[in-house]
């Protein structure tokens, strides 16, 4: 199998929120590609059409086909917006976008330790967010 780097980079804070994450939000977001196919690049951040800005929340490369990505997000991460937009590169070099709510998975949300907020791109150009079950960040 060939090695490949994965570079993630998690940006919190950018809402300027000072009082930080909900007791109830998953302190995890975890990210899949259910395509069927390796993306090169894939941005998560917040929906620019809300109208709370648009902060990034993380980003990875490259991203392999039916792998779930974890990321343990900060306790003093400002609070997850209503509306999250996926940007992704495909193999044929296009770039694609949608947009999922999280409003019902936050509002079932717990805040249980492997609690996950999971952002599954899938055939179609389809984003789904839900609530997971995760063992950790890799």
């Amino acid at each position: 199998m060939k090695r490949f780097a994965v570079i993630v980079a998690l940006v919190f804070g950018l809402t300027g929120c000072a009082a930080g994450r909900s007791k109830n939000e998953p302190g995890i977001i975890a990210l899949r590609n259910s395509t069927g196919a390796t993306l090169t690049g894939v941005r998560i951040s917040e929906d620019r059409d809300s109208k709370s800005g648009g902060g990034r929340l993380g980003e990875v490369s490259p991203v392999l086909p039916d792998v779930t990505y974890t990321f343990v997000r900060p306790t003093d991460a400002p609070p997850l917006p209503r509306r999250v937009r996926v940007r992704w590169r495909d193999t044929s070099n296009l770039d694609r976008s949608g947009a999922a709510s999280t409003e019902d998975p936050l509002r079932q949300a717990t805040g249980a330790e492997n609690e996950a907020l999971l952002f599954e791109i899938l055939p179609g150009g389809m984003v789904q967010a839900r609530l997971d079950r995760a063992s950790g960040p890799r």
